[in-house]
């Protein structure tokens, strides 16, 4: 078959046709010199040094992303405990260690993956964008979920995931408005077992901070204050490490895309 067939059948074919153009011919290449080809397409990827954070950063970074989870309110609610341990640490020359553990680990725990966590970031533009700048052409999207209300269960008790089609965005749009319900009363989600403890280790982790910071205010000498921030520091990434065990969201997706657009968040 002639070269020219091949690009007119692609062409008249209507389906990304830039790429399967390149395709082609990238393929042709191939078959003279592989070597080459790779050479060319897999060049040696350079080495992309990322530099730690500083405390301030990571609070900026993180009070703006909780914001956009839930609201001003909440993310203020972030933002001045973990600037409690970075005023009671810089008060005694202690350092930062404790305060940028609290501000990692309370985030992790105040952002939890909920159903209008997803809903939000499917429809925020960031999934749409990637999608585009990936594919071209006409394509369809489908989503793999198992909502607590809507899902069957297995023998087992676990959730079933099915497929709903692309109506589910319009769907997505509409609870993302409604995030402000989140671990309220009228939440239709925050009444299982799950987001009840989700909740529930938020409140913990405040609690044993706060704990932390009222005995370190009343030790009695300066040493004393460091030697518990240094002990206190190992407790809250541990107190948060157990965590692991906590199941994830029943509300999951079978591809990794909302971590990949939240990823840059928790540097």
């Amino acid at each position: 078959m002639q070269e020219e067939s091949i690009l007119k059948a692609i062409e008249l074919n209507g389906v990304a046709i830039d790429a399967n153009e390149q395709a082609f011919s990238w393929g042709r290449r191939a078959a003279v010199s592989l070597e080459q080809v790779e050479k060319v397409a897999l060049p040696a990827k350079p080495i992309v040094v990322q530099m730690p954070l500083n405390l301030e950063t990571l609070i900026r970074r993180r009070v703006a992303f909780l914001t956009e989870y839930q609201n001003a309110a909440y993310a203020k609610r972030y933002e001045n405990l973990v600037a409690r341990v970075r005023d009671a640490e810089a008060g005694i020359g202690a350092g930062d260690a404790l305060g940028k553990a609290v501000a990692k680990y309370l985030f992790k725990l105040m952002a939890y993956k909920d159903e209008y966590e997803v809903a939000r970031l499917y429809t925020n533009g960031d999934f749409e964008k990637r999608l585009n700048d990936s594919f071209e052409g006409d394509f369809k999207v489908t989503y793999n979920l198992a909502p607590p209300l809507l899902a069957r269960r297995d023998a087992q008790g676990h959730l079933v995931k099915a497929r709903y089609g692309s109506w589910m965005k319009a769907a997505f749009k509409v609870l993302a408005e409604f995030k402000g319900l989140r671990g309220t009363p009228l939440d239709p989600f925050g009444h299982s077992a799950e987001r009840k403890m989700e909740r529930g280790l938020v409140r913990d982790y405040e609690s044993l901070v706060t704990e932390m910071l009222c005995r370190s205010a009343s030790a009695a000498s300066a040493t004393s204050r460091t030697a518990m921030l240094s002990r206190w520091q190992r407790s809250a990434i541990a107190c948060c490490s157990n965590s692991a065990t906590v199941p994830a969201s029943a509300w999951r997706l079978d591809d990794k895309r909302t971590a990949g657009i939240r990823a840059d968040v928790d540097g």
